[in-house]
């Protein structure tokens, strides 16, 4: 079975160049952007690049 790579919050936002609390912020508020497994936010790379896009029709600033 293929594992697909998942960020924490902090690998997010070294990637994208954003503090990790804006990648917090974004997943609270956008919950199917990321999700908790074991009490940790994890974030799929494939949505790394709508968060970094700013995706038109959503406030991700």
């Amino acid at each position: 079975m293929l594992q697909t790579e998942k960020l924490t919050p902090a690998a997010a936002a070294e990637r994208i160049g954003v503090q990790p609390r804006r990648i917090l912020r974004w997943v609270r508020r956008y919950p199917n952007l990321g999700r908790r497994i074991g009490g940790r936010w994890v974030i799929d790379p494939a949505v790394l690049a709508v968060l970094a896009a700013g995706t038109p029709g959503t406030d991700l600033a």
